[in-house]
């Protein structure tokens, strides 16, 4: 997905590494596939829940009046995914600050051990 984005929108990136991060940016669904995307549709109904996997992007859109909401949660097996998004979140210039510090959350949960 990444190297993708990157191949459609080069001159963005070239100017602002980080905008993955930035959640401005969209491209047409047909060329990820292209490129070997693999791209999943999902139309959510009001009361329904859609999780999002480790690793994983997602993108929408709200017609008409709406209320959303969204919940940031881990499994204990995604702790490994959240070490990796970690770390490249800190190697990558201009990403987003991170909703929890995972290292915090690692200390926490030994210490309920």
């Amino acid at each position: 997905f990444e190297a993708a984005m990157r191949a459609a929108a080069p001159e963005l990136f070239a100017h602002e590494a980080g905008l993955l991060y930035r959640m401005v940016t969209m491209v047409p669904p047909w060329r990820l596939v292209d490129a070997g995307v693999r791209v999943t549709r999902v139309l959510q109904r009001a009361g329904t829940f859609i999780v999002t996997w480790p690793a994983a992007y997602h993108a929408g859109f709200s017609h008409g009046l709406n209320c959303a909401e969204s919940t940031n949660f881990a499994a204990e097996d995604w702790l490994p995914w959240g070490r990796r998004s970690s770390e490249e979140a800190r190697a990558t210039p201009g990403s987003r600050t991170l909703c929890f510090n995972h290292e915090e959350l690692l200390c926490r949960l030994s210490e309920r051990s």
